[in-house]
C-alpha cells in the first residue's frame, strides 16, 4: 500500500497513479469510459497523472529527510533541531601583536594587518596608544580555519603615522570553519548517546553541545585501579577540537565529572561551585597534524583549464570536512577526491606528513590529533600532463 504506514513510506509510482485514476473513472463513468492514449478523458488522466506524480516524490524526500543519514543543508538543520542541536557556526582566527613605535601614538581600532602583504588579513580589535610596551589582539578578518605560526603576521596593512612596526610571538588561535553535513550528522548521531548515564559517548556528545567553538571533543577514560598509559587510576582525559569558552567548559566539568575522578591534561580551567569551594579541571586540545600531497594525473580534453587548482580545493575540502579526530588518512579517499575532477585519465597520489617524503601509503593519525593542510597552495602538489 503507497503512503505512510507503521512500515515506512511507500512512494505511489506514475504507472500505479495512472491505474488508480482509469479505475476511478470506470467506476464513475462505468466500463464504456474511452481512456484511450487519444482520448479527451484518457488525455486528461495523463495530464493529472503527470502533476501528481512529483507531489508524491516531494513527499519521499520530506519522508526521507527525516532520517539525517539522507538530509543535507537546510534539511539537515531542521532534524538536528529536533534534538536541539545547532550547525556550529565558522569562528574567526585571533592573534596577539606587539607594536613598536612612537610614545603617544594612537593605534584605532579597525587596523588592519597580514600574513605577508597579499595573506590573510587580521584586524585590530581596540584603540592602542603606544607607551613602549604594547601589544594588540587582532581577529581575522574572514571566519574559518586559519592558521598563522609565530611570526607570519608581519605586514602593517594600515599605515599609521607612529608605528613602525609589528612583532607576532605566539601562534594565533586558529578559527573554526562551519561545520560540514558530514559533521553535523556526527554530533546529532553523538547526541543520542548524551541522554543517560555520564558514558564516555555521553560525555562526548555534551561537551558539544553546552560549550561554544566545539566541533569535535574525545573523552579517554580510566576505571581502573592501575595506572594506564599516562592516566593514573579513575582518571579522564577530555580532548578538545576548537576554542573553547573557558567559562563554559568549567561547566561542563562541574556538571558531568563526578566526585573522585581525576582530569588529566596540559591546560585547565577553574570553577567556584555552590559552597565557593573552586575546583580545577584539566584537558587538553587536539594536536594538529599537517599534511603534504603529491598528485600526479594524466588527463584528455576534458581537463578543465584550472584542473590544477581544483584537485587541490577538492582535496583541502576533503581534509576539511571528513577529517575529524582521530581518523586516518586513507590515500583510496584522497584518489577519490581527485577523481571527481573531470578530464582524469589516471591518478598517483603520494601523502606525507608536513616536511617528509611523499610515499603511496595511509598515514596513521592518533586519537588527540587531526589532520590539516596548512597552506593548500603549496603543500599540495599537482603535475598534470
Amino acid at each position: 500500500m503507497a503512503g505512510l504506514t507503521t512500515a515506512g513510506f511507500t512512494i505511489k509510482r506514475l504507472a500505479e497513479i495512472l491505474d488508480d485514476m482509469e479505475a476511478r473513472a470506470i467506476l464513475e463513468l462505468g466500463e464504456g469510459a474511452q481512456l484511450e492514449d487519444t482520448s479527451v478523458l484518457g488525455t486528461l488522466i495523463r495530464l493529472f497523472a503527470g502533476m501528481i506524480d512529483p507531489c508524491w516524490q516531494q513527499l519521499q524526500l520530506a519522508h526521507d529527510f527525516l532520517n539525517p543519514d539522507n538530509a543535507s543543508g537546510v534539511a539537515l538543520d531542521n532534524v538536528a533541531g529536533l534534538i536541539g542541536i545547532e550547525r556550529l557556526a565558522a569562528t574567526k582566527s585571533t592573534a596577539t601583536l606587539a607594536l613598536t613605535g612612537t610614545v603617544g601614538t594612537l593605534v584605532p581600532s579597525g587596523t588592519q594587518y597580514s600574513v605577508g602583504p597579499s595573506g590573510d588579513v587580521y584586524v585590530q580589535d581596540a584603540d592602542r596608544t603606544l607607551t613602549g610596551s604594547d601589544s594588540v589582539t587582532v581577529t581575522a578578518q574572514e571566519a574559518g580555519f586559519k592558521q598563522a605560526t609565530a611570526g607570519a603576521i608581519d605586514t602593517i596593512k594600515t599605515p599609521v603615522a607612529g608605528l613602525s612596526s609589528i612583532n607576532q610571538a605566539a601562534d594565533a588561535v586558529p578559527g573554526r570553519d562551519a561545520e560540514t553535513d558530514a559533521q553535523l550528522r556526527a554530533s546529532v548521531k553523538k547526541s543520542n548517546q548524551a541522554i543517560g548515564a555520564s558514558t564516555r559517548g555521553s560525555l562526548e556528545a555534551r561537551v558539544q553541545q553546552i560549550v561554544d567553538n566545539v566541533s569535535d571533543a574525545l573523552v579517554i577514560e580510566n576505571v581502573t585501579d592501575l595506572t594506564v598509559g599516562a592516566l593514573p587510576p579513575h582518571s579522564i582525559q577530555v580532548v578538545i577540537d576548537g576554542s573553547p569558552v573557558l567559562t563554559e567548559l568549567g561547566d561542563f566539568f562541574k556538571d558531568n565529572i563526578g566526585i573522585g575522578v581525576e582530569t588529566v591534561g596540559a591546560s585547565s580551567v577553574s570553577v567556584i561551585d555552590s559552597r565557593g569551594n573552586s575546583h580545577t579541571f584539566k584537558y587538553d586540545t587536539v594536536t594538529i597534524v599537517n599534511m603534504e600531497f603529491e598528485i600526479t594525473v594524466t588527463t584528455d580534453g576534458n581537463y578543465p583549464t584550472d584542473g590544477d587548482t581544483q584537485i587541490k580545493t577538492a582535496i583541502d575540502d576533503y581534509i576539511k570536512d571528513e577529517q575529524l579526530m582521530g581518523a586516518d588518512v586513507l590515500l583510496y579517499r584522497i584518489i577519490c577526491a581527485v577523481a571527481e575532477v573531470s578530464g582524469i585519465v589516471t591518478i598517483t597520489a603520494k601523502q606525507t606528513f608536513l616536511g617528509g617524503v611523499p610515499v603511496e601509503a595511509d598515514f596513521a593519525i592518533a586519537l588527540t590529533e587531526r589532520a590539516a593542510i596548512q597552506t593548500p597552495s603549496t603543500d599540495i602538489v599537482v603535475i598534470s600532463s
